[in-house]
């Protein structure tokens, strides 16, 4: 078993650095450390279907800055207890904080999305999501994250992991570059029913160009409420 987790830990710790590690003459910005609230929400309609919800406040230099405030209804169909399939949109409120070289500006983002989620062995879930995507423009976005969870012995305390890579495409879908990768670790606590309560951390690196990248830690605060 202990093998098991240093493999699980090591999988997730080499694709960070491999993603963040590219080429080592590449400059990078150190943002400030952000502080980002979700709330997610499912509700139960039959066996095989389900609504769900996202809202996220995301604010920079540690709740100084409003950054993003995000919502994303969506539905989904569960094939069984292990696989779903999902449909949904994002609307997205964008304030990009200092120093984050993107322009300071207003920017407001719609985009619709398909998802396929499958639970594997050793309590690896694979996520696949593709994006479409409305702002100042049209284009198309690809994510793949993996994530393990893994219960502190028989206790309502709880270890979330996960990496995600997110991969810019042209308009036919064929991928172009790397837009962003998402190495996350939090401690959980389960509450009652599948509703839980998540602190973790969480590094966000950024591909601005070919040669300059944007490296930000988050404090991520999750609240999960199925009804």
């Amino acid at each position: 078993m202990k093998i098991r987790i240093f493999s699980i830990i090591f999988l997730f710790t080499g694709m960070s650095i491999y993603c963040s590690g590219q080429d080592l003459d590449d400059e990078y910005i150190f943002d400030q450390t952000n502080t980002w609230f979700f709330l997610l929400n499912k509700v139960k309609i039959t066996n095989k279907l389900s609504l769900e919800n996202e809202l996220h406040e995301r604010t920079g230099a540690f709740l100084s800055q409003q950054g993003t405030f995000l919502w994303r209804p969506s539905l989904g169909y569960h094939f069984h207890s292990k696989s779903s399939l999902s449909v949904g949109y994002s609307l997205l409120i964008n304030e990009p904080n200092d120093p984050n070289p993107k322009p300071l500006f207003h920017t407001i983002e719609n985009n619709v999305w398909e998802q396929f989620q499958r639970l594997g062995k050793w309590n690896l879930s694979h996520r696949l999501r593709q994006e479409h995507r409305w702002s100042n423009g049209f284009n198309n976005r690809f994510r793949y994250r993996i994530t393990w969870t893994h219960s502190i012995g028989a206790g309502p305390i709880f270890i979330n992991l996960f990496n995600e890579f997110w991969i810019n495409q042209k308009v036919n879908l064929i991928p172009e570059k790397w837009s962003r990768n998402w190495t996350y670790l939090g401690l959980g606590y389960q509450l009652f029913g599948s509703s839980n309560l998540q602190l973790g951390y969480m590094n966000q690196l950024d591909f601005i160009s070919e040669d300059l990248k944007v490296i930000t830690p988050i404090v991520q605060t999750t609240m999960v409420y199925n009804f």
